[in-house]
């Protein structure tokens, strides 16, 4: 796997505190994921060969996605409660 020059490593490092060496290994395998099904995206096999695709770079946008993907997963396995989204709409008898 190989990163697109766009990815700042530092500023990852700093939005996974608390990640062990499993959860960055999990992150890059959602990363690479990420990035092979934007790659693929509508292409058959040959197309991609003949245009080069078969080695994925991961950019930003793949880590983005891959670390919401880790962080769901994470907060799952600690039992955190998922907290629905509320709008004002939803709550009753508000008479202003």
């Amino acid at each position: 796997m190989s990163l697109c020059h766009s990815e700042d490593l530092e500023d990852l490092a700093r939005r996974c505190p608390g990640f062990l060496l499993e959860d960055l290994a999990f992150l890059m395998r959602c990363a690479e994921q990420s990035s092979h099904d934007r790659l693929v995206r509508g292409k058959s096999l040959a197309s991609m060969v003949g245009e080069g695709l078969l080695e994925v770079k991961v950019g930003k946008e793949d880590f983005a996605a891959a670390l919401r993907q880790a962080q769901d997963a994470l907060a799952d396995a600690a039992g955190a409660p998922k907290i629905p989204e509320v709008m004002w709409e939803d709550v009753g008898n508000l008479v202003g």
